[in-house]
């Protein structure tokens, strides 16, 4: 097989391309990580800024972990609208 150096050149523009196309997709990926990362903290943000989030927090608190729907079910009817509007 002849070497010469057109082929040099199609072996490294080749490499070039493949280097190239793994940098981008670890780059949309550090992207797509970070926006995922804003988007939960601008969710807890607008969560602790909420006016009734301490309300709520303390309402949450106070059912157990792993109750079942009917819990809340029984709950009055103002606690099962802000646990709706939370």
């Amino acid at each position: 097989m002849h070497f010469d150096f057109a082929n040099a050149l199609n072996l490294v523009s080749t490499v070039t391309l493949i280097g190239a196309l793994i940098f981008t997709g670890l780059q949309v990926r550090t992207a797509n990580r970070a926006r995922r990362e804003q988007a939960a903290v601008t969710v807890i943000q607008t969560t602790a800024l909420s006016e009734n989030s301490a309300r709520i927090l303390e309402l949450l608190g106070q059912i157990p972990e792993g109750a079942s729907a009917s819990v809340i079910d029984n709950l009055d009817a103002e606690a099962r609208r802000q646990i709706f509007l939370f």
